[in-house]
């Protein structure tokens, strides 16, 4: 797992990853103070600008595993940005963002999108 804080906005990077990852934002400019999203592998670098005031909790899977987290093959997501909705349905995704907005702390964010994604794995 990733964990950061963006305190303040300013650019930021995505490097080429052979890796795709389920991405937790929490911040209280977010509908309803948090998102999910899975970043596909990427194969070039990403620029963007990080809106300040934001916490991020990452899960990293490897490429091997990726297609029983996501449901498809990680090759569909590559480049993309991807809602977990769109992957998972909307029920699991509406039950994961339940159990991450209980959660609070980033420490315990973290251990409930990992149980997620073992969950997912096994």
């Amino acid at each position: 797992m990733h964990v950061g804080e963006h305190l303040a906005g300013g650019p930021g990077v995505a490097i080429p990853r052979a890796e795709v990852q389920i991405v937790v934002r929490l911040g209280p400019a977010l509908p309803d103070g948090l998102d999910v999203h899975v970043m596909g592998a990427r194969e070039h670098v990403h620029r963007k600008w990080l809106q300040g005031g934001l916490r991020t909790v990452a899960a990293r899977v490897s490429l091997g595993t990726a297609r029983d987290l996501l449901g498809c093959s990680p090759a569909e997501v590559v480049g993309e940005v991807v809602t977990l909705d769109e992957l998972w349905g909307p029920v699991a995704a509406r039950s994961l963002r339940g159990r991450l907005q209980e959660a609070g702390a980033l420490h315990r964010v973290s251990a409930v999108l990992d149980e997620a994604v073992r969950g997912r794995l096994d």
